[in-house]
């Protein structure tokens, strides 16, 4: 995934973040949910229970450009 400089300083802001908690906004269209999918696929990766991958098809089939994302 091809993240812009705002994208990528908050991913490094979340990912530092002490409480663990980081609020992204922004208006439609914005890549707050590509942000949250490319900060997600790390622990994405490592996950090999059914349960997990039916949960990963259904976010693919509610999210199609996601599949360009992550796979």
């Amino acid at each position: 995934m091809k993240v812009n400089e705002k994208q990528k300083e908050a991913v490094l802001r979340a990912r530092q973040a002490p409480e663990g908690l980081n609020i992204v906004i922004g208006p439609p269209g914005s890549g707050k949910t590509y942000l949250a999918i490319e900060m997600m696929t790390p622990f994405l990766l490592f996950i090999k229970t059914e349960d997990a991958i039916r949960h990963i098809t259904k976010l693919k089939e509610q999210h199609p450009n996601m599949e360009k994302t992550i796979w």
